[in-house]
């Protein structure tokens, strides 16, 4: 029971922090600051996308 505690504990850590990076990007986007990329977790990346609106989305593999 305390491992599930631990792993969903976790999961709502990094969601929290996720939104809370993808805040400061909207609001940086939203102020003309020219934004190229949002990424979740450090490289080396595993998942790269462009998308419509000009800028990249990249998963990395380190979650720190």
């Amino acid at each position: 029971m305390a491992i599930l505690v631990f792993i969903v504990g976790i999961i709502l850590f990094i969601a929290l922090v996720v939104s809370h990076e993808y805040g400061h990007f909207i609001m940086a986007t939203r102020n003309g600051v020219k934004a190229e990329e949002f990424s979740i977790f450090f490289p080396p990346t595993i998942f790269k996308r462009r998308t419509r609106g000009g800028w990249q989305f990249s998963i990395g593999a380190l979650p720190l």
